[in-house]
């Protein structure tokens, strides 16, 4: 392994340039009304994402009541960048009547029965349970011994168009988690305790709805999921981006809880990742989510992880050139 890793590392020193990712802000005008000049942001964020594992059941019952849905025969999802370069990255989805694209329906719609027939059922899952695994893309769900004890493994194959949303703000502001505590963990302990009206109702504050395809022989079963580049992520090294700013494949070197010191370098070690996938929630060019593996101990790790980061791309020689980048602040 360790030679490996020493071949991965010459190959890419020797091909590649790492370059500083920033953002650049429109500073505000001064009391004069003169524009200032714009500054550039450096200072990104990671989060931590994994396949979960959830019970199921072919049938619904009352622990098993929200259908996992797969996606629905007239959800048109549309790439933007088909149309115009410059909305390379955006989509929408919907559905069409009367030749004209309409907005899909809500996560509240949907539970209150607007899919209709239109939509395969694959299984029943707790509800909780089925909003976590929304916001993870991909995840394995296992059947009772009585339902024949085996396991499907679930992948994201579209979303209804809706701007997602953090829940877990709604907890801050109305004061029902601290800021300094807020988890993903503390946030299914909340929903967990409330009763099932107040949870459906803050689940709902989140009008994104993820819909799911059975994933069929996966060429390595202990890799992870398919993301979005098609390939099977790997822990660890595999990191969802906004596509919008990162093309799926290239090599980002992050690290986290970077910080610049006074002559421009940067402390802490990093690692590098490859952008393989995406989530509704990663927006930005300076926002990054690691894939950390699959069941309850990833869940652990992904759910604390929320930390200031620094971000690289790495470029072609020949390429980076034609780019600045602060010198010495190379990892």
């Amino acid at each position: 392994d360790r030679l490996r890793q020493k071949a991965a590392r010459r190959f890419f020193e020797a091909i590649f340039s790492p370059v500083l990712i920033a953002e650049r802000l429109t500073a505000p005008a001064d009391k004069s009304g003169r524009q200032r000049a714009p500054r550039e942001r450096a200072a990104g964020k990671v989060t931590g994402y994994f396949e979960p594992n959830f019970p199921a059941s072919k049938l619904p019952t009352a622990r098993f009541s929200a259908p996992l849905h797969a996606r629905p025969e007239d959800l048109v999802m549309v790439n933007l960048q088909s149309f115009d370069a410059e909305l390379a990255g955006k989509r929408l989805a919907g559905y069409v009547e009367g030749g004209h694209l309409k907005p899909y329906a809500t996560r509240a719609d949907i539970n209150r029965g607007a899919l209709g027939q239109k939509a395969e059922i694959i299984a029943y899952m707790d509800p909780t349970d089925l909003f976590f695994l929304q916001i993870q893309g991909s995840g394995r769900i296992y059947f009772s011994r009585d339902e024949g004890g085996h396991e499907l493994r679930v992948g994201y194959d579209g979303q209804n168009g809706r701007q997602y949303y953090a829940i877990g703000r709604a907890l801050i502001e109305n004061g029902s988690i601290p800021r300094e505590k807020m988890s993903m963990q503390a946030i299914e302990a909340w929903l967990r305790q409330a009763s099932p009206d107040e949870a459906a109702r803050l689940r709902e504050r989140n009008p994104s709805y993820v819909f799911f395809r059975v994933l069929e022989d996966l060429p390595i079963p202990d890799l992870g999921p398919l993301g979005a580049q098609g390939v099977q992520l790997t822990a660890g090294r595999s990191l969802a981006v906004d596509r919008r700013y990162h093309g799926l494949g290239a090599p980002i070197y992050v690290v986290r809880d970077g910080k610049f010191a006074s002559e421009g370098t940067v402390k802490e070690t990093g690692a590098l990742f490859i952008a393989q996938d995406v989530g509704g929630a990663i927006k930005g060019p300076l926002r990054g989510d690691i894939y950390v593996g699959s069941g309850t101990g990833a869940g652990e790790i992904a759910g604390q992880m929320n930390d200031p980061a620094v971000l690289y791309a790495l470029l072609p020689k020949q390429i980076a050139k034609q780019y600045p980048f602060l010198d010495g602040a190379r990892p």
